[in-house]
């Protein structure tokens, strides 16, 4: 997230930072033009108490309040459930719906949460046209290679032959030849079945190498013991310490294939990789944690796109011939170091544009909602200890009504699924739960036509109250002359 706070329209938006850590605190207090925030105000709130915080958010008047911890160290969620803010947002820190009522919307795309999949999230879904990830290595550094030097990432088949190539891998902690696969996350992503996969294909691959951090340092004799009963020597895993985002970088140059997770997907590790010009294999599934290596790869667009295995044995076989298969590499390599260039993932400034325009999208439907049912829904009263924030449109410079549009949406119900429908705003997609009240109530209004399942419109039959029948029944007997039973 570095950067993207003075990224804002700060003419449209007036933005507000509650650091809730105090490494967070301290980052701004000793360098404050490198933490990014640009005009944006800061508050320490590491050492405030949850509802002293929440009376903080609540007094600033707080439109849209946005959480990026989650249910991921949970600093932030008491305050949340307090309602401090008219709307409350998820994104990022927790992988997966929140699971609360008082989290309105989380944010995601098309890809890492499809709009099959609304059912499964307490929260109404903010699709973003694009990726969801957002990244700011362009202004760490132009390329991992501090010196810029050369392209950051060794060929196949020019391995030792460069200049000084030997030593950097060594220093490094690398073997001095045969490829090298990488994964950066913590070990409890792992899972025996997948890491029996990634041991296939190092055995498959002569003189490969798998590098891993030490993370925690307590796993490595387990998983080392893990690769020997799979018939795998334990040298041929090299777990490193952490590093800084430089050496960090530089030593990920060096890797010739990032292996991802399957039920926990890499995040900033991913990117880490792809800003390296490393090409990464992996395998969606159906949760949002199992997503994101995927939305990132059809973000840099290309050769990388197909880097997506369906099952096992495909994520085994295409690791196996990218290794193998030198042009192939070549030109998805090639594919990965232009996206820095040219792709949305690396252009922190297009995902801010696209994100406040699904935070107005998100204020236009509360707006509109509150409208059409001023009365609380109970959920406000949960927490009576102050009041809500002031429910009052913006100014009319906030206002987005050319940009921001109301769609009539007829998408039919996919799958049966529990999701009739979207609004649109623009190239923001809400999806949102059926039954929700205050959409029915916008249904009625006539500004979105909501089409049920055919199988609801053949089983739905007109009941007739008793009163009905009776009547019908005198009526029938009236014209027939004969007598009712």
């Amino acid at each position: 997230m570095r950067r993207v706070m003075e990224l804002h329209d700060h003419r449209r938006f007036k933005v507000f930072v509650y650091g809730v850590k105090v490494d967070q605190a301290i980052a701004v207090a000793l360098d404050p033009q490198r933490a990014g925030l640009g005009p944006a105000t800061f508050v320490d709130a590491s050492r405030a108490e949850q509802s002293e915080l929440a009376q903080w958010i609540n007094n600033a008047g707080t439109h849209v309040l946005i959480d990026c911890n989650g249910q991921t160290g949970r600093e932030s969620l008491p305050a949340f459930s307090m309602r401090p803010a008219a709307v409350q947002v998820h994104y990022l820190g927790f992988p997966s719906t929140i699971g609360a009522t008082y989290i309105d919307h989380i944010i995601g795309d098309r890809t890492v949460s499809p709009p099959e999949m609304v059912g499964f999230y307490t929260e109404k879904l903010l699709l973003l046209p694009r990726t969801f990830q957002v990244t700011s290595h362009k202004f760490r550094q132009s390329h991992p290679w501090p010196d810029g030097r050369r392209d950051p990432l060794p060929r196949l088949e020019t391995i030792g032959r460069v200049e000084g190539e030997e030593e950097l891998r060594r220093y490094h902690g690398f073997n001095d030849h045969g490829p090298l696969l990488c994964n950066w996350n913590q070990h409890f992503k792992l899972d025996p079945e997948f890491f029996a996969v990634w041991v296939r294909i190092l055995m498959r691959v002569r003189n490969s190498t798998l590098v891993m951090l030490k993370y925690p340092e307590e796993s490595e004799p387990h998983l080392r013991h893990a690769a020997r009963k799979l018939g795998l020597t334990g040298e041929r895993l090299i777990f490193l310490p952490k590093a800084s985002l430089t050496e960090h970088l530089m030593r990920t140059s060096f890797c010739d294939l990032f292996l991802d997770n399957r039920e926990y997907n890499s995040g900033t590790t991913c990117t880490d990789a792809l800003w390296a010009g490393v090409p990464t294999i992996s395998m969606p599934r159906m949760k949002h944690a199992s997503r994101h290596a995927v939305s990132m790869l059809q973000a840099v667009g290309g050769d990388a796109k197909i880097l997506q295995a369906r099952n096992l044995e495909e994520y085994e076989e295409m690791s196996v011939l990218l290794l193998h298969k030198t042009r192939w590499w070549e030109r998805v390599h090639n594919t990965i170091v232009s996206s820095r260039n040219v792709s949305v993932l690396w252009d922190p400034s297009v995902w801010v544009r696209d994100v406040e325009r699904s935070l107005m999208a998100a204020w236009e439907w509360h707006t509109t909602a509150l409208e059409e049912d001023p009365e609380p829904s109970g959920l406000e009263d949960a927490v009576p200890s102050f009041e809500s924030a002031p429910l009052v449109p913006p100014p009319p410079s906030h206002r987005t009504d050319k940009s921001i549009r109301w769609c009539d949406s007829q998408h039919k119900s996919m799958g049966g699924g529990p999701w009739k429908c979207q609004r649109h705003y623009g190239h923001v997609v809400i999806a949102d739960m059926e039954g929700n009240k205050r959409r029915a109530q916008t249904e009625a209004r006539g500004d979105l036509r909501a089409q049920g399942t055919p199988a609801d419109k053949q089983n739905s039959r007109p009941v007739r109250s008793s009163r009905q029948s009776s009547r019908s029944e005198e009526r029938a007997v009236e014209e027939g002359g004969g007598e009712k039973r």
